[in-house]
């Protein structure tokens, strides 16, 4: 059973009685979030403006009170709630939605609150599981799953980050292989076979959920089929644009990168080689960086912002498959975690992206992940600190790793409940979901 604690805000109005909302601080499925030792011992709730700057706080014991005072309907504002244990340690934190009160349209806003560097279950869950689906942020509010295996595949089932509920599902007019976001979300490119014809071949169409609106996208000079970057990962490039980079997927190599610009405006760059299971992202003043996925063709190659043609960076070639990779934080390093070389686990590998001549990846563990571990994603969880979101290559389930950069140092994160292909996706909320 999950455990609640109630605060309140009141809503001023230009009414004598002031409307009160109340505020839900949840711990979802886990129970145990606020009593497991180190036991939870007061509880900090305040509330944050547009800028991030904290406008009112409360503190109280466990279990004691919280009200956060008067505020406007109009105040846009973020709600953040912490635990500390006796200690004063930090081992508990949540955030709501950012969210003008006049908008809220109920007297409730829940809170999920949960244990710091671990993972924990939301509130309710997705009607539909999605094994090996594609995940996206919709209008910055809604998680929203897709594709895949399921009953029905091309389903598109949500969750609502302010309910912190299921929202009602619809179905996509493709089975979607690859999702790209427009924006704040409110419009997507669905990449995939038609829902209506499963043998039919693969496309893509623009979904306007605002608008209401699909049609179906227009193939770009240089593509010939969008088959050639479905299920390709989808890397955001500075300026709100996203890369589908083919070369990316384990299921088929592919040489081509499909470039979606926020005015829907779709243009195409090839690889200077065809690349299976290849790892790709975005660096900062250097551009999209593409690493392995071959045994014959430099092992890094590079894609400038501005760029029309992708450029070999002076690296040996690279045949790890399914490696995650992960701008580090320093000046023009990717960091490469996971993948496989030939049937063994791949070496934790730093590159310079900057090198431009008898280039070698710095080893910065001869074992990698400590086991075979493929399909991986990559996340930022501090400065220096990075997540890998992987499939056992034998058993296909769904393992996380936390990678540590100085001192080198690699911890599994169990989640709550076993996965297989599940899927991970960063959201508005700051935090890391992995849904189906």
């Amino acid at each position: 059973m999950r455990r609640l604690f109630f605060a309140a805000l009141f809503l001023g109005a230009c009414a004598p009685t002031a409307p009160t909302v109340t505020i839900e601080i949840s711990s979802g499925h886990e129970a145990d979030a606020f009593s497991r030792a180190p036991a939870v011992t007061q509880l900090t709730l305040r509330a944050l403006d547009s800028q991030g700057n904290a406008i009112a706080e409360t503190v109280a014991s466990l279990g004691g009170a919280l009200s956060l005072g008067e505020f406007s309907i109009e105040q846009f504002l973020r709600l953040e709630v912490e635990g500390r244990d006796s200690t004063n340690a930090l081992r508990v934190r949540g955030s709501s939605m950012a969210l003008s009160l006049g908008d809220l349209g109920a007297d409730r806003l829940p809170v999920f609150a949960q244990r710091i560097g671990e993972f924990a279950r939301p509130p309710s869950a997705l009607v539909e599981g999605h094994i090996g689906g594609v995940a996206v942020n919709v209008a910055e509010r809604f998680l929203m799953l897709s594709g895949g295996t399921a009953a029905e595949a091309s389903r598109a089932d949500y969750y609502d980050l302010l309910a912190l509920a299921p929202a009602a599902g619809g179905v996509l007019p493709r089975v979607a292989e690859t999702l790209v976001a427009l924006g704040t979300g409110s419009a997507l490119l669905v990449i995939g076979k038609p829902s209506d014809d499963p043998t039919g071949a693969v496309g893509a169409s623009w979904v306007d959920f605002e608008a209401g609106a699909v049609e179906d996208a227009t193939l770009p000079s240089g593509l010939d089929s969008f088959a050639r970057v479905a299920g390709g990962a989808v890397v955001r490039g500075p300026a709100g644009e996203s890369y589908v980079v083919g070369g990316t997927r384990i299921s088929a190599a592919s040489e081509y990168v499909l470039i979606v610009r926020k005015d829907r405006t779709l243009t195409t760059v090839r690889l200077t080689v065809p690349r299976l299971g290849a790892a790709a992202a975005w660096v900062e003043n250097a551009g999209l960086v593409v690493a392995g996925g071959s045994a014959i063709a430099p092992g890094v190659e590079l894609l400038g912002s501005g760029m029309t043609q992708f450029f070999p960076r002076s690296f040996p070639a690279d045949p790890v498959v399914g490696a995650a990779a992960i701008a580090s934080g320093s000046p023009g390093e990717l960091l490469l975690l996971g993948g496989m070389m030939n049937a063994a686990p791949a070496a934790t590998r730093s590159v310079s992206v900057a090198c431009s001549a008898s280039c070698f990846a710095n080893e910065l563990a001869p074992s990698g992940l400590a086991a075979s571990l493929t399909a991986c994603t990559g996340y930022t969880a501090a400065p220096g600190v990075f997540l890998a979101i992987c499939e056992d290559s034998a058993t296909k389930e769904t393992l996380v790793r936390r990678v540590t950069l100085a001192p080198h140092a690699v911890e599994d994160v169990p989640l709550r409940e076993p996965r297989r292909h599940a899927t991970g996706l960063p959201t508005p909320l700051g935090t890391l979901a992995i849904l189906g």
